[in-house]
């Protein structure tokens, strides 16, 4: 489709790896570059709504990662301070029967490693690690190249930038934008399930406080917690692995119930991260240039949906591919254009919901009587124009 020269990817995490497996299921050679020289474990949980899962199902990657997802019975909102239930929105069967696909959680080192084998067995992609971009050539009239750190160069037909938050492709796509801290922290862990005390492990548990909230989830099978933190701090940082002092974070869920600080004092490692300010570019693409995921257009995670919008990209950018085979920029414009809309609500959705999370006073307590009267059945189906996404767009590969 793009002629002797694969299309590059800059980035082999979970956005660059779904990159290049929905661009090999076309017929596109892809040639990934991944800065750092090995994989490494890093990051814990992360939530597959529907719409996430339906993309993997659809690279044939679900069916090996099954076996390590968990699938919660039920999204249970609690008081932090008092430990009330304030609603508890069916997931397992019924969101499954609604939407089509299960809602799974996961660790993210599972869901990569069943990405990285897929892509390691297929024969029209390759992965290079250590391999940083220094800089990016665009004065070709049919091609694009990259020079990495070690002198080593790379042509391709087009570069797409998987690379994250602190994108070097969007430093060609959106020169002037820099990212800036949102004013928000993140402390997670992994809790072993004999850990967990009281608290429910079968839910996505979401605990709210006006200056921090919780959030729990089963991962590796069900045999441990995830549990993540997040706390309105100034620190800012650009690494996913500071280690941080148990001490940080008792006194941040201080204000939480008994028995949630009890499971969490049990835990035995804490690593924290800054959260940037969301980022929504006007501009997803350059030239021969795009941008998925966090590069283009990075959430708070309020919404759980960062990893699954960087799916949806990847499979969105397949089908601009096939729509357009012969004009690689009117393949990235349409591209945008069919994402951009989605994913601004996504955006502001997920915005609102940090708002909610973090209400005080009568504020709050309006919020949860909302909670506690509506029933949970009417509030989960609020979110099918979410998780029901996506049918209709893998039908066209």
């Amino acid at each position: 489709m793009t002629g002797p020269l694969p299309i590059l990817v800059v980035g082999g995490g979970i956005g660059g790896l779904a990159v290049a497996l929905t661009l090999a299921r076309v017929g596109i050679r892809v040639d990934v570059f991944e800065r750092a020289p090995e994989f490494s474990i890093v990051g814990a949980g992360i939530q597959l709504g529907p719409n996430a899962v339906r993309v993997l199902a659809d690279l044939g990657v679900a069916a090996s990662l099954a076996s390590r997802a968990s699938s919660p019975t039920a999204l249970a909102v609690y008081d932090g301070a008092g430990g009330l239930c304030l609603t508890r929105m069916p997931l397992g069967a019924s969101i499954a029967a609604r939407c089509g696909e299960p809602y799974w959680t996961v660790h993210r080192a599972d869901l990569h490693q069943a990405l990285l084998t897929a892509a390691e067995r297929n024969p029209a992609i390759s992965i290079r690690m250590n391999a940083a971009p220094t800089t990016i050539d665009t004065s070709a009239r049919d091609s694009i190249g990259i020079t990495f750190a070690d002198g080593a160069i790379a042509a391709g037909a087009a570069l797409i930038g998987a690379d994250g938050i602190w994108s070097r492709a969007r430093d060609v796509v959106a020169p002037d934008f820099v990212p800036a801290h949102s004013g928000y922290c993140a402390y997670r862990t992994v809790l072993p399930i004999e850990r967990a005390g009281d608290l429910d492990t079968t839910v996505v548990g979401a605990w709210l406080s006006p200056r921090a909230h919780v959030v729990h989830y089963p991962v590796l099978a069900g045999c441990a917690l995830n549990v993540v933190v997040i706390v309105r701090e100034p620190w800012s940082g650009d690494q996913w692995n500071t280690p941080a002092q148990a001490t940080t974070i008792m006194r941040a869920v201080a204000p939480f119930a008994p028995g949630l600080r009890d499971a969490l004092g049990l835990a035995r490692e804490w690593h924290t991260w800054s959260l940037p300010q969301p980022i929504l570019l006007e501009r997803w693409h350059r030239g021969r240039i795009a941008l998925v995921g966090d590069a283009a257009h990075a959430m708070l995670p309020f919404f759980a949906q960062g990893a699954a919008m960087a799916l949806e990209d990847a499979t969105a950018l397949a089908v601009a591919l096939v729509a357009f085979p012969d004009d690689l920029v009117s393949a990235f414009e349409h591209y945008h254009a069919s994402r951009f809309r989605r994913v601004a609500r996504v955006q502001s959705a997920s915005i609102r919901n940090g708002r909610i999370f973090h209400l005080s006073g009568p504020l709050a307590m309006a919020r949860n009587a909302v909670l506690q009267v509506t029933p949970a059945a009417i509030l989960a189906t609020q979110f099918d124009w979410l998780y029901a996404y996506g049918r209709a767009e893998t039908e066209a590969l």
